[in-house]
């Protein structure tokens, strides 16, 4: 024969958060222990070597500038480039 009781049942409560932050601390760790476990292998290269410190002056580069070009929907850039510069 079952007694009733007058206090309520508790039940058992599984709380996520913790769960959470167990998972990302362990995923963390799983992380930095395989990332020092990876040996850093590289080619060793030569690289050349400067022959003197001053730096070049160079007159063949370009500068394009979109400002105050409005372009039209659509259009090609290098057709409004071609247009501008005659």
């Amino acid at each position: 024969m079952i007694i009733p009781s007058s206090r309520p049942k508790k039940h058992a409560r599984i709380e996520i958060v913790p769960l959470i932050d167990i998972m990302f601390f362990l995923l963390a760790t799983f992380v930095m222990v395989s990332l020092s476990m990876v040996k850093n292998r590289g080619i060793a290269v030569v690289l050349p070597q400067a022959a003197s410190g001053t730096p070049e002056d160079r007159k063949d580069h370009v500068s394009i500038s979109a400002r105050n070009h409005p372009r039209k929907w659509g259009e090609n850039w290098t057709d409004a480039l071609r247009r501008r510069s005659r």
